[in-house]
C-alpha cells in the first residue's frame, strides 16, 4: 500500500536530471513510478522531437535522489 502511494507520488516522477556535458542529457527515475515509455516521452521532448540515443544507464545516488535513483543518460541526434 505505501509503495502504491509513492508510485502515485510526483515527488518521485521522472525528471531531467544534470547534464553530464553538452552533448549527454540525463533523465533521473524510479522503475516503481515510472514505466519506460514515460522516461522515452521525456528523452524525446528534450530532444526536441528526435529519437534519444541510450548512451548509459545506472543507479547513481550522487546525482540523483534517493527516491528516484536510476539514471539514464542518453544524446539526442544533430540537426
Amino acid at each position: 500500500m505505501i509503495l502504491l502511494g509513492l508510485a502515485q507520488c510526483s515527488a518521485v516522477a521522472p525528471f531531467e536530471g544534470p547534464q553530464p556535458d553538452s552533448d549527454t542529457h540525463s533523465i533521473c527515475y524510479t522503475r516503481l513510478a515510472a514505466s519506460a515509455e514515460e522516461v522515452r516521452k521525456l528523452a524525446r521532448e528534450i530532444c526536441q522531437g528526435g529519437e534519444p540515443q541510450l548512451t548509459r544507464q545506472r543507479v547513481d545516488l550522487s546525482v540523483c535522489p534517493l527516491l528516484v535513483p536510476v539514471r539514464v543518460s542518453f544524446s539526442c541526434p544533430t540537426p
